[in-house]
């Protein structure tokens, strides 16, 4: 990848953390809450920024080595980055997910989002964040994916 390329992936990478990452320090030593922010990042990532601008197609890996590598809070943690990421994922840290099927007036059309892998279609839906009763991460999931006002 010319210097040029690893500089445009470095600034998204460090813009999409400005968003998610937590700012106070006690939340950067809990794993629970660096692993969401890093899921959530990926998501991001793979939603809005992966092959377009001539960004490349990363794996889930990689992506996460990235973030460990140019987020000056976590290169501490860079070594087992990758580690403690996937420990997070099996502990299904947000198991719950909710959806909306967004139905018109006639019953004859539904609206469908693309999937993470852009291959597949489905409902709008997401995972379920800490304190977010399930009605109000269905909204949220339908506005966040097509910015479609429940």
């Amino acid at each position: 990848m010319s210097d040029n390329k690893s500089q445009q992936l470095r600034d998204v990478v460090c813009d999409i953390a400005v968003h998610h990452m937590p700012h106070d320090a006690a939340q950067l030593e809990d794993e629970d809450v660096i692993g969401a922010a890093i899921q959530h990042m990926w998501w991001n990532y793979i939603d809005d920024h992966q092959g377009q601008k001539g960004l490349p197609n990363l794996s889930e890996e990689e992506f996460v080595r990235l973030v460990f590598k140019y987020i000056k809070a976590l290169q501490p943690k860079a070594k087992h980055g990758w580690k403690r990421y996937q420990a997070f994922v099996k502990r299904g840290w947000q198991k719950v997910t909710c959806g909306v099927a967004l139905v018109d007036p006639t019953r004859t059309k539904v609206l469908l989002v693309k999937g993470h892998d852009a291959t597949t279609y489905g409902f709008p839906k997401g995972k379920l964040e800490e304190g977010e009763d399930l009605l109000s991460c269905a909204l949220r999931e339908a506005y966040e994916e097509d910015t479609f006002p429940v």
